[in-house]
C-alpha cells in the first residue's frame, strides 16, 4: 500500500485518529473555538462531522449534544465516551434532520472534504437547520512549502480553499459577528455568524458583508 493510502487508512481507526487530533493541536484549536461557542443551558448543539466527539471538552454539561457523523465505528467510540450524546449517522450534505432544529451548529474541518459542487450543499444544509448561530472552522490552503504543505499531503481532505472562496460562499447564507485566523501548524479561518432571514439564503457577498464582523488575527497571514 503507498505510504499516503496507508497513513489514511491508519487514521480511520477511531483511537488513531484521537491520537492525531492531539498531536495536530486540536486542543489550542478548541480554545480558540470556545471563545465563540456559548451556548445557554438546554440549548441544542449540533455538531457536524463530529468524530468521536472531542468537541464535547469545550461544552457545558446543561446542553442537549448532538453528534453527526457517516463513519459508523467513530459514532460508536463517541457514545462510548459521551453517553448523553445523540448520535446521528449522516452527511453534512443531508443530514436527515428538521429546519431550525438546533440552536448552534459547529462545523470543524469539514469543508475541505468537500469539493467545489458539494461546498454550497454544506453551507445550504448548515443555514436550514441552524437557528441561532454557526461556528465555523476550516484549514486553509498552503501558500508555499512549511509545515501546512505537508499535512495537506496526508489530510484525507483534498479540497483546501483561501479564507476569501470559504467566507464568500458562507456570507450567502449567513451574516457574521466574529472572523478570525490563526496558526496551529496549518492557518485556520474561524467565524461565528447567524442564519439570513430566519433561513434564507442571501446573494451578497464576503466582500459587502464582512464589515460589521469582529475581525481578529493578522491580516498579513490571510
Amino acid at each position: 500500500m503507498p505510504p499516503d493510502r496507508w497513513s489514511t487508512s491508519l487514521a480511520e481507526n477511531p483511537r488513531v485518529y484521537d491520537a492525531v487530533q492531539r498531536l495536530a493541536g486540536q486542543s489550542i484549536v478548541y480554545r480558540r473555538i470556545a471563545r465563540v461557542l456559548a451556548p445557554a443551558p438546554g440549548e441544542t448543539v449540533l455538531d457536524v462531522g463530529a468524530g468521536t466527539g472531542n468537541l464535547v471538552r469545550i461544552l457545558p454539561p446543561e446542553i442537549d449534544y448532538w453528534a453527526l457523523d457517516n463513519d459508523p465505528a467513530k459514532l460508536h467510540r463517541l457514545a462510548q465516551k459521551v453517553p448523553r450524546a445523540r448520535c446521528l449517522q449522516g452527511t453534512a450534505l443531508d443530514m436527515g434532520i428538521s429546519d431550525a432544529a438546533v440552536d448552534w451548529t459547529v462545523c470543524v474541518a469539514v469543508a475541505h472534504h468537500l469539493d467545489d459542487r458539494q461546498l454550497p450543499l454544506l453551507v445550504a444544509e448548515l443555514a436550514r437547520v441552524t437557528r441561532q448561530r454557526l461556528i465555523f472552522l476550516d484549514p486553509l490552503a498552503a501558500t508555499g512549502p512549511g509545515a501546512a504543505a505537508l499535512l495537506w499531503r496526508y489530510d484525507r481532505g483534498s479540497h483546501p480553499r483561501s479564507e476569501r472562496t470559504l467566507l464568500d460562499r458562507l456570507s450567502r447564507s449567513f451574516e457574521f459577528e466574529h472572523v478570525e485566523r490563526f496558526r496551529v501548524l496549518h492557518r485556520y479561518v474561524l467565524c461565528s455568524a447567524r442564519p439570513i432571514g430566519a433561513h434564507s439564503v442571501g446573494h451578497s457577498s464576503y466582500e459587502h458583508r464582512q464589515r460589521p464582523a469582529r475581525v481578529a488575527g493578522d491580516p498579513s497571514r490571510r
